[in-house]
């Protein structure tokens, strides 16, 4: 009975090398696999930055039209000497983000307007929004 165990155990081990031959193949598979997926997985988070980033960039460009188009509506309101029209310009341009009107120059860490009409004391814009309010 032991010698028939022992027997059977000797005719087991070449298998058993195959079989380890087998696992650490496997292991080596699931490694790289392991790798590929992380560096997938790295690049995906870099195209959902990316995304992001292009959407922000796009809003950005969306925000700095319609404050053109303010200051153009103004300009053109109050050649017109249409005051009404340029007063409800004005009022829209009063109701955009802050951030659209203004933003920070990181380099030098100041505030700089995105549209000179506003800064000027003697520029239309500025002059019609004094007296309509």
């Amino acid at each position: 009975t032991i010698e028939t165990k022992m027997l059977a155990l000797q005719r087991l081990g070449p298998n058993l090398h195959l079989i380890e031959g087998d696992a650490a193949q496997l292991s080596g598979m699931i490694s790289f696999t392991c790798s590929l997926a992380e560096n997938v997985s790295s690049k995906v988070r870099q195209l959902d930055l990316t995304k992001k980033r292009l959407y922000q960039a796009i809003q950005r460009a969306d925000d700095i039209l319609d404050l053109k188009f303010c200051t153009d509506g103004v300009q053109t309101a109050l050649r017109n000497q249409d005051y009404e029209q340029a007063a409800a310009h004005i009022h829209r341009y009063l109701s955009l983000d802050q951030s659209v009107i203004e933003w920070r120059d990181s380099s030098k860490s100041s505030h700089c307007s995105a549209s000179t009409t506003r800064d000027s004391p003697s520029s239309p814009s500025t002059s019609a929004a004094r007296s309509v309010y």
